[in-house]
């Protein structure tokens, strides 16, 4: 899964992360900041 999401997640994670609950926030939340990191 860490490989899967991409940059064009990190804009949809933005918007809707919220909607999660807090615990898989900061689990998701790191993979989606790491992998854009990455790519630029």
């Amino acid at each position: 899964m860490k490989h899967e999401v991409k940059g064009d997640y990190y804009e949809l994670w933005q918007e809707h992360k919220d909607d999660y609950n807090p615990k898989f926030q900061k689990f998701f939340n790191e993979i989606v900041v790491n992998n854009a990191k990455t790519e630029k």
